[in-house]
C-alpha cells in the first residue's frame, strides 16, 4: 500500500471514529436501553482495537518497508509478490476489525430506529389517552366537542 493510499486509510479510520463519538456524546444525554448500552460498549472496544492495530502498523511500516525493498531488489517484481501474500493470507486484521465495526454500527443503527418506533408508538398511545380525557371533560361538562 502506498503512502498515500495509507494516508487516506487512517484519515476514513479517524473519521469514522469521530462520527462515532460524536453521536456517544448525544447519546449521554438520553436514556439508553440496555441492549444499546452493550453495543455502545462493544462498538467503542473495537474502535480500541483498531487504535492499537493501526499503532501497530505505523511502527512496523519501516520494517515492512525495508523488506519491501530486499524483495524488489532480489525479485524484480515487488508488487506482484506483494498481491500474492495478501491473497493467501486474506483479510488484513485492520480490514477484519473495521467490518465488525461496520457490523456494530449496523446493528446500532437499527436499535436505534427501533427504539425510536417504540417512543413513537407509546407517544401516539398517549396522545389517544389525553384526546379521550379531553373528550370526556367536554362531554361531562355538556360542551359539544
Amino acid at each position: 500500500m502506498g503512502v498515500a493510499a495509507s494516508y487516506d486509510e487512517l484519515v476514513n479510520i479517524f473519521g469514522r471514529i469521530q462520527s462515532f463519538l460524536q453521536r456517544l456524546k448525544l447519546y449521554t444525554g438520553v436514556l439508553l436501553t440496555p441492549e444499546l448500552i452493550e453495543v455502545l460498549g462493544k462498538i467503542t472496544a473495537e474502535i480500541i482495537h483498531i487504535l492499537a492495530l493501526t499503532t501497530k502498523e505505523v511502527r512496523t511500516r519501516s520494517m515492512s518497508e525495508q523488506i519491501r525493498t530486499f524483495f524488489l531488489i532480489a525479485h524484480g517484481s515487488l508488487e506482484h509478490t506483494e498481491k500474492f501474500v495478501k491473497r493467501l493470507a486474506g483479510k488484513t486484521p485492520i480490514e477484519d476489525a473495521l467490518q465488525k465495526l461496520n457490523n456494530l454500527t449496523q446493528d446500532e443503527a437499527l436499535m436505534v430506529a427501533a427504539n425510536n418506533l417504540e417512543i413513537a408508538d407509546d407517544t401516539n398511545k398517549k396522545a389517544d389517552v389525553i384526546k379521550e380525557g379531553a373528550r370526556n371533560v367536554f362531554d361531562s361538562s355538556g360542551t359539544e366537542g
